[in-house]
């Protein structure tokens, strides 16, 4: 639901450089993020925090993921980078949305409305802080690779 942010920067390290310098912030436990790099010229990354606890196949559990590509330029090399967040956290404020947008019609044919007034309106605040927290997260992970990069 969200887009993708990619940006595009250029190092003056050599792409076989870059590479080993991506293995040695991977390598480090104390980042806030891993990754593995896939061969010399992409890799991928994601934010060690966790959005659903349980393991479910074919269902990304961490909070945001990066995704990128090492290429040679004049200068050195460029190193395009793609973050997105996880989009279950997107798909679950819209889910919100709409089951809030429900209880708060269900509120004018029932005896006791402020009932489901009250479930609407936290369903529908849920929803509405799904949208910024899956931005933060996005931004979260690519500030601190930039900042490791």
């Amino acid at each position: 639901m969200l887009k993708l942010k990619t940006t595009t920067f250029n190092s003056s390290l050599t792409p076989e450089q870059l590479s080993f310098k991506l293995r040695t912030i991977f390598n480090a436990s104390n980042k806030s993020f891993s990754g593995k790099l896939y061969d010399n010229n992409h890799f991928e990354a994601h934010d060690k925090w966790t959005i659903i606890g349980w393991n479910v196949p074919y269902l990304k559990r961490k909070a945001a993921y990066l995704k990128g590509e090492i290429s040679e330029s004049e200068q050195g090399s460029r190193v395009k980078i793609s973050a997105q967040s996880n989009s279950v956290i997107s798909y679950f404020g819209f889910f919100s949305m709409i089951i809030g947008f429900v209880f708060f019609a269900l509120s004018f044919f029932s005896d006791e409305p402020i009932n489901l007034l009250v479930f609407s309106i936290v369903f529908m605040v849920i929803g509405i802080l799904c949208f910024p927290a899956s931005l933060l997260f996005k931004k979260r992970l690519l500030n601190n690779f930039k900042q490791q990069f």
